[in-house]
């Protein structure tokens, strides 16, 4: 074979394109005609690609660095040193089965799950038509409602999963901005250290995190897609594998969402009860609901308190304190309009930002504000707008107004009670100096002299002018006198008057 022949085919069959070697054969033909290259026939190309051309070779030029990462074997790990519920990990899982939901809407179910990671036995589970927020909050307070909280925990890096909600001041979350101030996530505010799944290549290693077996071939796929509830929904795993029920598909025949839901529950019961697991734990006689049990009997638990219960049922956002005590939640809004809350407790308070929980649920029941860093502040309740002439709003408004100056009123005037005391045991008795500075006479004044204008008649020529002189003056002016001697004097007249 020419060697320019060679090199043409290498580039052209070892692409990302990926062309099959028979269409690549053709195409060699084809630029030998034009070159007058001598080409082999196609087996004895192939046996030339197999000795010269390594599969690490082969694997990169037409896969790229992830396909060759593939080739690398996989790490192996153990299990034996954690503790049931010590470390969870969860993903969501597409289901392949029509169900029609509560709206009349009909779509293919997604579910989160999280396991165990040391006995790989499902503790909880989700069911919504996207992976979203809500739906790992709730399966996670299943979970910690049951068993307590775990130490670790490992999810992919989705968009979901990652959103500030949920992982809000964890620095390596590497999706969204971080920010240093932002509020604490669930996951982080409950004290469990978060790990996420690895970046290789540019795509994720969901392979990485145990739950994924789960999903695979003989998974939930069979246990819960393909249940005997679910008959007539099935939707296929992919394109090429859609049942032909008659002509039609399932989402003609879609499940109920309360059947779907029973289907997910005894699936997964099954799953779990599955006997002689080969994993390094189950070691071929436990099922992962049995190894789970014998282990959680002995492990430590980490209950969990009803601030961290009150941190899953709800939802945090970020808002601005008035001095009123009053702020807005953007959750709930309609167009423009927000729901207003007001906190009596936080009139004049210092703290200008807030964060503030709230069910998702119930937001016109109260609310829980907490200071940036964690602190618990107090409740706060809905307000609603009174009609202009609402008389009924108005009188209770003023009461409501009057009970709380009241309150407010008697709580300060009992702290100022108690300060007033407080300060009247620190004041020094008072010392009077009796040391006074000694009286001088009063200074003798001297007379003053004062400038008289004098004009005299001169006569010059044949007419008369006035001329100006000055003469001295003496004035007699009477002794400066001293307040006392005012004072006696005024006396004497009074006396002399009466």
């Amino acid at each position: 074979m020419d060697e320019a022949a060679w090199k043409f085919f290498k580039n052209f069959y070892y692409s990302r394109e990926q062309p099959s070697i028979a269409h690549s054969y053709q195409v060699l033909k084809q630029a030998a005609v034009l070159n007058t290259w001598k080409i082999p026939s196609l087996s004895s190309l192939k046996r030339k690609m197999a000795r010269e051309v390594p599969k690490t070779e082969e694997v990169y030029r037409r896969g790229g660095k992830y396909a060759l990462s593939q080739m690398y074997p996989s790490q192996v790990r153990t299990v034996a040193m954690l503790e049931a519920m010590e470390w969870i990990n969860g993903d969501g899982y597409q289901h392949n089965v029509w169900v029609r939901f509560p709206d009349g809407e009909v779509k293919r179910p997604k579910t989160w799950l999280w396991q165990d990671v040391r006995t790989r036995k499902i503790l909880a589970a989700r069911t919504d038509k996207s992976e979203n927020t809500d739906v790992i909050r709730l399966s996670l307070l299943d979970v910690i409602s049951r068993y307590g909280l775990p130490k670790h925990l490992t999810i992919d890096n989705t968009r979901a999963a990652a959103n500030k909600k949920m992982t809000g001041g964890v620095k390596t979350r590497y999706r969204y901005p971080v920010n240093e101030n932002e509020v604490k996530g669930i996951i982080p505010a409950l004290g469990i250290e978060l790990h996420w799944t690895s970046i290789q290549f540019g795509k994720g290693r969901g392979q990485a995190k145990p739950i994924e077996r789960a999903f695979s071939h003989g998974g939930l796929g069979d246990y819960v897609d393909k249940h005997l509830l679910l008959r007539n929904a099935y939707a296929g795993a992919n394109a090429y594998e859609k049942p032909d029920y008659d002509g039609k598909n399932g989402s003609e025949q879609p499940a109920d969402y309360d059947t779907f839901i029973l289907a997910l529950e005894q699936g997964i019961q099954q799953w779990n009860n599955v006997a002689n697991r080969l994993t390094e734990i189950c070691a071929g006689q436990m099922s992962y609901a049995q190894a789970f049990e014998r282990d959680w009997a002995v492990a430590e638990k980490r209950p969990v308190t009803e601030s961290q219960m009150r941190l899953l049922l709800t939802l945090h956002e970020e808002v601005s304190l008035k001095q009123n005590g009053t702020f807005h939640l953007n959750a709930g809004k309609i167009g423009s309009n927000k729901n207003r809350y007001e906190a009596l407790e936080l009139i004049g308070s210092m703290h200008k930002r807030v964060v503030v929980r709230y069910d998702p649920a119930n937001l016109h029941d109260k609310v829980w504000v907490y200071a940036l860093t964690g602190e618990y502040l107090g409740e706060a309740q809905i307000t609603e707008k009174a009609g202009f002439g609402d008389q009924m709003k108005g009188r209770e408004y003023n009461n409501a107004l009057r009970n709380w100056t009241k309150h407010t009123v008697k709580t300060i005037e009992q702290r100022m009670k108690a300060e007033e005391m407080e300060l009247e045991s620190y004041v020094p008795s008072p010392e009077f100096d009796e040391q006074f500075m000694e009286i001088i006479p009063d200074p003798i004044s001297q007379p003053s002299r004062a400038i008289e204008v004098e004009y005299e008649e001169v006569i010059e020529h044949n007419a008369i002018r006035l001329m100006k002189r000055e003469a001295e003056i003496e004035e007699d002016v009477d002794e400066e006198l001293s307040v006392f001697d005012i004072a006696l004097a005024n006396q004497t007249k009074l006396k002399i008057t009466e």
